[in-house]
């Protein structure tokens, strides 16, 4: 078989002392992928795998992926690859399940490792599918565990590797893909490293309509610069519902009033919007938002609570109900931004300000509704609220 060179070759000399390590661990995992790739198996195996194992061979097992995946590159660029190097190679393939696993992991990866791992990681055509997605999140870890000025020192990989997770797209991984942007836009944002004096795609979808309407609707009330530096906080929300404590003391930095600003025109250009056709999700549905303009609504949503103004409330009150309604009664699509609405829905519920009117919006919204999900979390809200 083609070899890639060892993991030395590959990544640089920060690794030499993990090569014998990662070659013991090519050994098993070359004939474990195979083996499996002739049939499913249920991939909470890997995670099994993954868990059972050292540090240290966890770290070499993450080099004999990389060797493995730049051997199967090769052979495919040589003609020479029928498929039973390492399986599928594409979303689901045994390779990618395992790189998979070892992403959720932190490991103990020295400074110069991080650096190489995400200098390698960015490479154009490094790894494809599922594979290129996990490596992303490998990276992204590894870099996330660095201290202050250690990560300050890596703003060169940690912007090059941001860029490259955030250019790349397809359903296969996408998830994943947007977690590990998520991650690395934190950690830019820790390291000072990012470029705030400009509107860029980094907070905004650009595969979706609401991105360019949102920033025209935005620089009306907003000068660019500031505006940048509002929108590139929303943008490191995160993908869960509610705000982590990290984004609030990032809110507090930029300040609170600054960023609820523009909080205010990203959401009413949400109730502008059509149904557009022309953006899909992985399961073939017109959305609404594509997944970064969701992540930097949800944070939009929750600014308005920590600066509010009076008509605040009526404004996350349409949203939530724009979002969580489908295109037509009895359209088998799902919500329309079903994470908007959600994040509307919970910010209404800590909404201290205008209790009584915030209230009746969470009514209205349990009322008017008929998602049941949608109905729990207004009422979920409106308990909180009155508690």
């Amino acid at each position: 078989m083609t070899t890639a060179g060892s993991a030395s070759d590959l990544l640089g000399d920060s690794f030499a002392d993990l090569s014998d390590v990662a070659e013991s661990e090519r050994q098993w995992i070359a004939p474990w992928c195979a083996e499996r790739a002739r049939g499913w198996r249920d991939r909470t195996e890997a995670r099994t795998v993954v868990s059972g194992r050292t540090d240290l061979e966890r770290r070499g097992m993450v080099l004999a992926l990389i060797q493995l995946y730049a051997e199967v590159a090769q052979l495919m660029l040589e003609g020479r690859w029928a498929g039973s190097a390492i399986g599928f190679f594409g979303y689901e393939d045994p390779a990618s399940r395992l790189l998979r696993a070892l992403a959720g992991i932190r490991m103990g990866w020295t400074a110069p490792q991080a650096r190489a791992l995400a200098a390698y990681a960015s490479k154009p055509g490094t790894t494809t599918g599922q594979g290129g997605c996990s490596l992303f999140a490998v990276a992204a870890r590894a870099l996330e565990q660095l201290n202050d000025s250690d990560l300050a020192d890596s703003a060169q990989e940690l912007v090059s590797l941001r860029n490259a997770a955030d250019s790349t797209w397809g359903s296969a991984g996408e998830t994943e893909r947007i977690a590990a942007v998520q991650r690395l836009k934190q950690q830019v944002w820790r390291a000072g490293a990012g470029s705030r004096n400009r509107i860029g795609r980094r907070a905004l979808d650009w595969r979706d309509e609401f991105g360019p309407a949102a920033r025209l609707a935005v620089l009306r009330v907003v000068p660019e610069p500031e505006a940048a530096i509002a929108l590139e906080v929303l943008g490191l929300f995160g993908t869960g519902s509610e705000p982590t404590r990290s984004w609030r003391t990032w809110v507090g930095e930029v300040g609170a009033a600054q960023v609820a600003e523009v909080a205010r025109p990203l959401l009413s250009t949400v109730l502008t919007l059509e149904d557009n056709p022309a953006v899909i999700n992985p399961s073939q549905y017109p959305i609404l938002l594509g997944p970064e303009s969701t992540i930097t609504t949800r944070g939009a949503a929750w600014a308005l609570t920590m600066a509010p103004e009076p008509d605040d409330v009526r404004l996350l009150h349409d949203v939530a109900v724009k979002c969580a309604s489908k295109p037509t009664l009895g359209d088998p699509r799902p919500q329309r931004a079903a994470g908007l609405a959600s994040s509307a829905i919970a910010a209404l519920g800590r909404f201290q300000s205008a209790p009584a009117s915030a209230v009746d919006a969470l009514q209205n919204i349990h009322d008017n509704i008929r998602n049941t999900s949608v109905k729990k979390q207004a009422a979920d809200a409106k308990a909180t609220l009155t508690r």
